[in-house]
């Protein structure tokens, strides 16, 4: 219904090929039509610079958490959310999708709101842990990962149905060349939920137990140190 038309095909035109191309859609048509070429070597170098981009954000956000928390939960949250950007990998493989540059910057997104719903359980844990003052058992871990996760389980909720209707409203009323882009996003989403209640508090649970099994009880009070 378009004066537009789109054709694919495989293989690569030469520099003479395209040249004839151009100058018989311009003799016919008076229009120059607009060539592009997606090769096994672009396809991975996009592979790479994307798993370069997720590699780099993933060192920075547990070293950012390490800091601001310790180290463990930063091992965690960065496990949770490496999955979710597995799964949506695996959507787009599942459903043949092309991944391309919009489909990296959105689970470079995922990544940035997962740990932020994680990040906000971690310093409710924190919060509690420091009242308990140390762990001396693993059932004393667990409540405190428990207790967090009630505390904060609301929030998530609301939060991720208000970010999803928006995302939903994307992908039904956007503009196709953000689709990918989109229902990567939405994927990602949903998973992040997921992962952020059910995966990335419980990691940490897990290595906290195994540390307190090797070296007694956790104080989880920091000690001030004393200022000259």
């Amino acid at each position: 219904g378009s004066k537009t038309a789109v054709v694919s095909y495989k293989g690569t035109l030469s520099q003479n090929d395209v040249a004839k191309f151009k100058d018989y859609f311009n003799d016919k048509y008076k229009h120059e039509p607009s060539i592009s070429t997606v090769s096994p070597t672009v396809g991975k170098e996009l592979a790479k610079n994307g798993f370069w981009a997720l590699g780099v954000a993933s060192i920075l956000i547990v070293l950012y958490i390490a800091v601001r928390f310790e180290f463990y939960m930063g091992i965690a949250a960065i496990l949770s959310l490496l999955f979710d950007a597995f799964i949506i990998f695996i959507f787009f493989s599942v459903t043949r999708l092309e991944v391309d540059l919009t489909s990296i910057a959105a689970v470079l997104t995922v990544i940035g709101y997962s740990i932020n719903d994680t990040i906000v359980t971690a310093d409710r844990i924190r919060d509690i842990s420091m009242k308990m003052q140390r762990f001396k058992t693993k059932e004393e871990i667990a409540d405190a990962v428990n207790k967090a996760l009630r505390q904060t389980f609301t929030r998530s909720i609301n939060t991720i149905l208000t970010v999803v209707f928006t995302v939903l409203a994307l992908v039904l009323f956007g503009s196709e060349s953000i689709l990918n882009f989109s229902i990567a996003l939405l994927v990602g989403l949903i998973s992040s939920v997921f992962s952020s209640i059910f995966m990335a508090m419980q990691l940490w649970y897990v290595f906290k137990a195994r540390q307190l099994r090797k070296k007694g009880p956790i104080s989880t009070v920091k000690k001030k140190k004393p200022r000259n």
